[in-house]
């Protein structure tokens, strides 16, 4: 059973797992130079409409809610504390789509997603740009020493 949600996010409630629906290849790359990612107090308010929304609430109450948050807000560049709980967790694969935790393992000795200021993330979707960058110039080099053209 899947509950869908909102931006391409689901729960599995059976298996405790949170996952973000696959989407084509054109997309997931626009995604990882990082331009659409979920915010994870985005995910947070998505789970918890998903769970107390009246279509989903007999069938959601069954099943342990999967976050908790220290419900503190802080300064601008730390947002809220948050922690899977119940044995909950977050596929491999959909990690890299979530920004500005940080977000904990349930026994919070491994934080999943790391809050960044805005210079970390810069730097990081700059650093993205250039190796994509690379990558092209050198397909590029090589397929016209190929044909002869340089």
């Amino acid at each position: 059973m899947k509950e869908y949600m909102e931006q391409g996010w689901f729960l599995t409630p059976h298996n405790k797992t949170i996952a973000r629906k696959r989407i084509p290849i054109v997309s997931g790359i626009i995604v990882w130079l990082g331009f659409r990612r979920t915010k994870m107090i985005d995910l947070y308010s998505m789970i918890k409409r998903s769970y107390h929304s009246p279509k989903n609430i007999d069938k959601m109450m069954a099943y342990s809610f999967p976050i908790e948050h220290d419900n503190f807000p802080k300064p601008e560049q730390y947002p809220f504390y948050y922690r899977l709980i119940n044995g909950w967790s977050i596929e491999k694969e959909s990690i890299g789509f979530l920004k500005d935790g940080p977000l904990f393992s349930e026994n919070t000795n491994k934080i999943i997603v790391h809050a960044k200021v805005f210079v970390q993330s810069l730097l990081q979707q700059i650093w993205k740009i250039i190796t994509v960058f690379g990558v092209l110039l050198g397909i590029t080099t090589s397929l016209l020493k190929l044909f002869g053209a340089i």
